[in-house]
């Protein structure tokens, strides 16, 4: 089975690709939000020939971005602002490939701007992940991933691993006394969580309107797995950096608050949650992260 090539749309329509990536500076200063979002889907794999969060993740560009989306039943603008949405071959190499491109960019965006000033860390930036459970009756806020890639089926690649680490882990002292690069060391089982308070947002959420919507601290061993913990690892990594450069110019009286979060969403299929139920989920989900990471003095 043919999974769909990776794509990303931006809100008028245009695909984005490589190529196009120093857009994202430009793009993001057009906004007068301080939260920008990326969002992922998957294509078909082994049982589900019609992925629920390809739809989800096309639709998502058609009705959110730089410009104000009017959201169903409330007034006022949608605050939240998407810089993309990518459905992604279900398989380790194009999670690994993609996840890659997604944060090269992002970070290249955030970091550089065209006059070549560093970026004062102000925008916050949620990878949000949206993958299928087809045994789910609640979407599902999955609370963390695991350095563990044991896949029960072959991926879209044919790939099917069996207790391997997704990442390995390469200690500070990574040079022995002779001045030669130690071997990467094992971390197979290692859990990784999210930065954002989900007992909070799993709150809001379900008080908004008694949706069935659950915290989850298993979000299996195949490619949602996979995905999570690479997306995962790459913010812990990037929000080290930032606290260190923060430190490093302030003397340590900046704050450290993380500036990039991940997090993955199980849905389940259609026939149990309808589509337009679901996005407008997602597009809560969106505007309950926003808010949750929104500086105090915004909010007031």
């Amino acid at each position: 089975m043919n999974a769909p090539s990776s794509q990303a749309t931006t809100t008028d329509g245009d695909v984005f690709v490589p190529e196009k990536a120093a857009a994202y500076p430009s793009v993001r200063r057009s906004s007068s939000s301080s939260c920008r979002f990326v969002v992922t889907g998957f294509g078909p794999f082994r049982g589900v020939s019609d992925n629920p969060t390809s739809v989800l993740s096309r639709r998502l560009g058609e009705v959110v971005g730089g410009a104000t989306a009017v959201p169903a039943g409330r007034p006022g603008p949608r605050r939240v602002f998407l810089l993309e949405s990518r459905v992604m071959e279900t398989s380790a190499s194009a999670a690994r490939a993609d996840v890659g491109g997604i944060y090269g960019r992002l970070e290249s965006s955030s970091r550089v701007e065209d006059d070549g000033d560093v970026d004062d860390g102000n925008i916050t930036t949620v990878v949000l992940h949206l993958g299928v459970d087809r045994n789910a009756t609640a979407f599902k806020l999955e609370r963390c991933a695991y350095n563990d890639a044991t896949f029960r089926v072959p991926d879209e690649g044919g790939y099917m691993p069996n207790n391997e680490c997704i990442s390995l882990l390469r200690r500070d002292d990574d040079r022995d006394d002779d001045g030669k690069s130690k071997p990467l060391a094992h971390d197979w089982g290692r859990c990784i969580e999210t930065t954002l308070d989900l007992d909070d947002l799993c709150g809001r959420l379900r008080g908004e309107q008694d949706e069935a919507v659950m915290v989850s601290a298993d979000p299996g061993r195949f490619v949602c797995n996979y995905t999570y913990y690479l997306s995962l690892n790459r913010c812990r990594t990037m929000n080290d950096d930032l606290r260190g450069t923060m430190l490093h110019d302030a003397g340590g009286s900046r704050d450290a608050t993380p500036r990039w979060h991940a997090l993955f969403v199980h849905v389940p299929p259609f026939d149990v949650i309808p589509e337009q139920r679901q996005l407008d989920f997602i597009l809560r989900v969106m505007e309950a992260i926003e808010w949750q990471v929104m500086p105090i003095d915004d909010k007031r």
